[in-house]
């Protein structure tokens, strides 16, 4: 009942149109239904939230929100609507989200948990990951100012093209703004004066000036085929509390790895990245999970958490893999196995100081984002470069890793008109196509059935949400409904390895909808099929042998499975389907309570059938 006066008080306050009145018992009736199918039982299977409302939160959202999903992100940091959250459902879990990769210019950094950019170039500039930007063409004393640089795909250093194709046709320094002295500045909204640097041995240089880096274009031979004579980079020495000493011909150059972007004056979120082989990566993990516990969040979510770094960038605003970077601690290239590897100790090393300043027994709950990087059967691969194998992963989290590993885009992804406009409620939703889309399947039921607690998100989870909640209801509900059967076919009875950290799986998505007639107002719902009670899947097959789950009375791509008391069909194909005779029929339609045999689906839909409703 108070589902039902709530949401109706809001249809009355959003609008007093004739039209409106004229369909009143028409929605009165749909209210119920939603209500009904809110309150009547819990989802059947995991739920998490991204929870996009600012302020505003009714009694119904918070009820919703608490009893409806197992855990959430995106609630605001506000203690209060926590305490509201928690009271509504003590098993209720919510994290913040953090992005643990480095350290940024612009925007205050957060008291006591990271620092700011001018703080890491003061002090940390060694604990940057680095890539090879080349190698000491002629030995270089103690007093020179000026190093012969032999460009990285040369002779001198060995490099080849797959270790470094971004040197293929290019040098790969920037000197610095010279109207900086020793720290990056921002001089105004879009004016970067940065300082760049390399690292010869243990010697950090401050660039001053480079001459002789002249790229090629695409006609000219590359590099590793017809190597440069050594550019000559001029440098401060003994930059950033370090001590001028001499090099020897060979010696390799390192430069700091940029995120996002390549160093330039507009850059004005230059970020270096934090290395995983040094403490400063556990710090920072350690901060922001203590800080997420203080202000009432029951965990963290860590951003770009997997066997690479995500958008990592030469200073000239070149990709790199995450074998082309460089360990300074162990002296070799990174690779996958070895990143995710340092990724475990990292968080393992954090997590054992988090639990005793807590003075906690239990482990704080922890998801990363990464899994997307998994792409069923390879792993987690790079071009040209070692993959993380499957066995890799898995042993990694039985070793302990986090508590949940997120892989957004699970169904498709949002896509915005223009490279600068990559946020908010304008974008379009685009489907992935039939090889896509099984990978996905396939990944998320390899990671349930080794005992990886994996959490698909339908699309994004950050700033480009927004754009499912501004679909209309009809189009949100078919989305809604292909993601989940999709979801379905790869999950296993929840009986199988629950831990009390850990939500075993999960399916990811938006707990707030938009009205068709008032779309600046989000309230939250939770769609009706999330509690439909389909009981436990009947069959399960290992990834390989997917295809068995295809209805041999449908086309090619049509697949399904059955449930102790449902059914679930999805049609990867685009084209509708003529009517599919449906396995151990008849089953009822929980929209329309028809008892049916067959039913034809459309493409890219999911519909679930229940045997008793």
């Amino acid at each position: 009942l108070d589902c039902v006066l709530g949401q109706s008080r809001r249809l009355t306050s959003s609008s007093s149109s004739k039209g409106l009145r004229a369909c009143w018992p028409g929605r009165m009736i749909g209210l119920v239904l939603v209500c009904l199918a809110q309150t009547a039982s819990s989802p059947q299977y995991p739920l998490f939230a991204i929870a996009n409302k600012g302020s505003g939160w009714t009694d119904i959202d918070i009820k919703t929100v608490a009893t409806g999903f197992s855990l959430a992100d995106g609630i605001p940091d506000n203690e209060t609507l926590l305490q509201r959250l928690r009271s509504a459902n003590s098993e209720f879990r919510s994290v913040r989200y953090s992005n643990p990769r480095g350290f940024q210019l612009k925007g205050a950094a957060q008291s006591g948990v990271t620092m700011t950019l001018a703080e890491f170039e003061s002090s940390y500039r060694k604990n940057a990951t680095f890539y090879t930007a080349g190698f000491v063409a002629d030995g270089m004393s103690a007093s020179g100012t000026e190093l012969s640089l032999a460009h990285p795909l040369s002779p001198v250093g060995g490099e080849n093209r797959t270790q470094n194709h971004c040197a293929l046709r290019d040098w790969l320094l920037v000197a610095s703004d010279l109207r900086s002295k020793n720290i990056s500045t921002l001089i105004s909204n879009n004016d970067v004066s940065f300082v760049t640097y390399i690292q010869v041995d243990d010697e950090i240089m401050k660039i001053v000036a480079i001459s002789g880096a002249k790229s090629r274009g695409p006609g000219d031979p590359p590099f590793d085929v017809d190597p440069p004579q050594p550019a000559t980079i001029r440098v401060i020495r003994g930059f950033a509390g370090t001590v001028a000493a001499p090099h020897s011909t060979g010696a390799r150059v390192l430069s700091p790895v940029s995120l996002d972007t390549g160093v330039t004056n507009s850059n004005t979120r230059l970020q270096w990245a934090v290395t995983m082989s040094g403490a400063l990566g556990a710090d920072l993990l350690v901060n922001y999970t203590l800080a997420d516990v203080a202000a009432g969040y029951t965990g963290s979510w860590y951003d770009n958490f997997g066997g690479s770094l995500f958008n990592a960038k030469t200073t000239t605003g070149c990709g790199l893999r995450t074998h082309e970077m460089f360990d300074t601690e162990t002296k070799q290239h990174w690779s996958r196995p070895r990143y995710f590897a340092a990724q475990q100790r990292r968080f393992a090393a954090a997590r054992t100081r988090i639990m005793a300043t807590l003075g906690r027994k239990s482990p704080v709950p922890a998801v990363g984002n990464g899994f997307a990087e998994v792409q069923y059967p390879s792993g987690s691969c790079d071009v040209d470069g070692p993959c993380t194998t499957l066995g890799d992963l898995q042993a990694g989290f039985k070793a302990g890793f986090v508590d949940g590993w997120i892989l957004e885009g699970f169904y498709g992804n949002e896509e915005f008109p223009t490279s600068t406009n990559t946020c908010g409620s304008n974008g379009k939703i685009v489907l992935h196509d039939q090889d896509k889309w099984q990978m996905n399947v396939q990944s998320v039921a390899w990671a349930i059935q080794a005992g990886i607690p994996v959490y698909p998100i339908i699309f994004q989870a950050g700033c480009k949400s927004p754009t499912l909640e501004y679909q209309s209801d009809s189009v949100r509900g078919v989305l809604e409904e292909g993601a989940y059967a999709s979801f379905l076919l790869a999950v296993e009875p929840l009986s199988q390895g629950i831990e009390s950290a850990r939500v075993p799986f999960a399916f990811g998505i938006n707990a707030m909808w938009r009205t068709d007639s008032e779309p600046t107002v989000p309230y939250a719902r939770l769609h009706p099929q999330y509690t439909y009670p389909l009981g436990s899947p009947t069959d399960s097959y290992p990834p390989d042998q997917f295809g068995r789950y295809q209805i041999t009375s449908a086309p090619n791509g049509v697949y399904g499975r059955v449930f102790t008391n449902g059914l679930v069909l999805y049609n990867s194909a685009n084209a509708t389907t003529s009517p599919i005779t449906l396995p151990q029929g008849p089953w009822i339609d929980p929209v329309t309570n028809a008892s049916l045999h067959s039913y034809s689906l459309g493409g890219r839909m999911g519909k679930i059938f229940l045997r008793h409703w």
